[in-house]
């Protein structure tokens, strides 16, 4: 729940979005959300991302961030004309993304 206090330890993930609150030689590895290879020193304040994970230390956060509403079909809707859009994606699947620019579908294989 939104304002829960989460502990942390060494190899535990990141589930929630979220504030560090206690940091005992914290390091988190944010490297598939953010691209960066080192883990990052956590101290009281940073934040904590989702989907990140402890490697060194231990420590506890705040969650921020929890809950439906900050899940992907709750993210608001781009316009119907947009290349982005659903319906242009759709129309896009019945030949290659890459003659498509600004599909949002997938690559197709083969």
């Amino acid at each position: 729940m939104l304002g829960d206090l989460v502990e942390l330890g060494s190899g535990d993930k990141v589930t929630v979005d979220g504030e560090v609150a206690e940091a005992d030689g914290l390091e988190i590895d944010e490297s598939l959300l953010t691209g960066e290879a080192d883990p990052v020193h956590k101290r009281p304040g940073d934040p904590v991302m989702s989907g990140s994970f402890v490697v060194a230390g231990s420590g506890a956060f705040t969650t921020t961030r929890v809950g439906a509403r900050h899940t992907p079909r709750n993210w608001p809707r781009r316009p119907a004309g947009s290349p982005w859009s659903p319906r242009n994606c759709a129309a896009a699947s019945t030949r290659s993304c890459a003659t498509s620019p600004g599909c949002c579908c997938p690559p197709r294989s083969g």
